[in-house]
């Protein structure tokens, strides 16, 4: 409901967006770009069955093999001159990489086809989980955005140079955390453990890694 519901969104506002902007390219750019909206729940829906289970090998290979494939099909796009495009082919390249290995390694509990029962208490924390992680990506973006439009592309480069590093410093260390601190809460929930104290321990291991970096 809410990956395809935005991939739709973003698909019927791309030549909005582009005539905002006065650039050509952008929808079709948008375009590209708003399929991996319709691929998602795919990869994280098999993602999340590997972590509960563990299955962190399955997840390596392919994380790393979508990765390689991309690295390696964006060069060969910008040698080729489909110069901005090739970004977006590439990540596009990587979904279906990524969308194919996950069905191919995902466990039996894999589902395919949208359901809607037990929608209640799904709905209940999914909607403070998902749209609390899209404010905090619209927080990140719209500065981005709003540059874009007033400023110029040599300070719209800077800014996101800035931001971006920092931002990948802390994402490489949370994504690299979170596929195990996760499981972890969930298997004391379901082995019937005492949460509250698995939840500290995950909290306490979390801050000891985390509290380097953002000391620098």
């Amino acid at each position: 409901i809410i990956s395809w519901g935005l991939g739709l969104l973003i698909s019927a506002l791309a030549l909005t967006i582009e005539n905002f902007y006065g650039v050509s390219g952008i929808a079709n750019l948008l375009y590209i770009q708003t399929t991996s909206f319709f691929l998602s729940p795919y990869i994280s829906i098999g993602g999340a069955l590997l972590q509960r289970n563990f299955l962190f090998k399955k997840l390596t290979i392919i994380t790393l093999a979508s990765q390689v494939v991309k690295f390696i099909a964006t060069l060969i796009l910008l040698h080729l001159n489909f110069t901005f495009y090739s970004i977006a082919l590439g990540l596009l390249i990587c979904s279906l990489i990524e969308v194919a290995l996950t069905i191919y390694l995902s466990p039996p509990l894999m589902s395919y086809m949208p359901k809607f029962s037990g929608m209640r208490p799904f709905l209940k924390f999914g909607t403070f989980a998902t749209f609390g992680n899209l404010f905090r990506r619209v927080c990140v973006t719209i500065p981005d955005l709003i540059i874009g439009k007033i400023g110029t592309l040599s300070q719209v480069a800077f800014f996101s140079r800035a931001v971006g590093l920092h931002d990948f410093i802390s994402s490489l260390l949370v994504q690299g955390i979170t596929p195990v601190s996760t499981p972890y809460l969930s298997q004391a929930n379901r082995d019937g453990s005492d949460v509250e104290d698995a939840y500290n321990k995950a909290t306490l291991l979390t801050g000891a890694i985390l509290l380097p970096a953002l000391t620098v």
